[in-house]
């Protein structure tokens, strides 16, 4: 369908009419996917054919591709390169417009993601005027810079932001990821009174990061979906 360095794709359904979704996936949450897709299944009365268009983005380089900046040695043997741009521009310029070509009646095009796919999900969405909305399930919004950022962003028309973090994933000794549960809380303050975002929802969920990881996307996914 598209070739590219950065990623590959896999579509799990097609609907002519149906929205668009781009779930991001791969290290450390490729084999997440498919628990995904049975519990979608169960929610759709098990049809094989969902009343969307699911397109999963898998690129293998999270750290790279997945940070909209670089940022200097903040946590131990990680090295965020901050080449999100490099992957939005592939996006843009090739796998959407594709997608709209195949699939010209589609309302909206939205993107999804976990940890640090969920935070590239926002910050694409913000980016971006072919994305419409985003689910972004226990993002990492504790990725430095990020509440400096947000507050000169969203200044585009968008449709709906789910956002959802675990109760226990603030509660961390570590200096720069602590920070997580008050960013989010920012964020969706910031979203909610935002003009241009029309709808916004924030979740609570139990537990820590790796906590229930399908069902949250699951829920992110219903809900953007209406």
């Amino acid at each position: 369908m598209v070739n590219s360095n950065l990623f590959q794709l896999k579509i799990w359904s097609e609907c002519e009419s149906g929205p668009i979704l781009l779930y991001l996936s791969g290290e450390p949450m490729k084999e997440l996917t498919e628990g995904i897709i049975e519990k979608l299944k169960e929610f759709y009365e098990n049809r094989e054919v969902f009343p969307f268009t699911l397109v999963e983005v898998i690129i293998p380089d999270w750290d790279r591709y997945l940070t909209p900046w670089k940022v200097g040695e903040c946590l131990k043997n990680r090295d965020f390169q901050g080449e999100g741009r490099m992957l939005l521009q592939e996006l843009e310029q090739k796998l959407i417009p594709n997608l709209m070509e195949k699939y010209p009646n589609s309302p909206h095009i939205y993107i999804a993601g976990y940890s640090l796919a969920g935070l590239f999900s926002l910050w694409a969405m913000n980016e971006s005027t072919m994305i419409d909305g985003a689910v972004s399930c226990s993002g990492s919004f504790w990725y430095p810079e990020w509440n400096s950022y947000a507050k000169q962003a969203f200044q585009s028309k968008k449709e709906k932001v789910f956002l959802s973090l675990g109760k226990k994933e603030p509660k961390t000794k570590h200096p720069i990821m602590k920070k997580v549960g008050e960013n989010t809380l920012e964020l969706y303050e910031k979203l909610t009174t935002e003009e241009n975002v029309k709808h916004t929802e924030f979740v609570w969920r139990e537990g820590g990061h790796f906590t229930e990881v399908e069902e949250r996307m699951v829920q992110g996914i219903q809900w953007i979906l209406g």
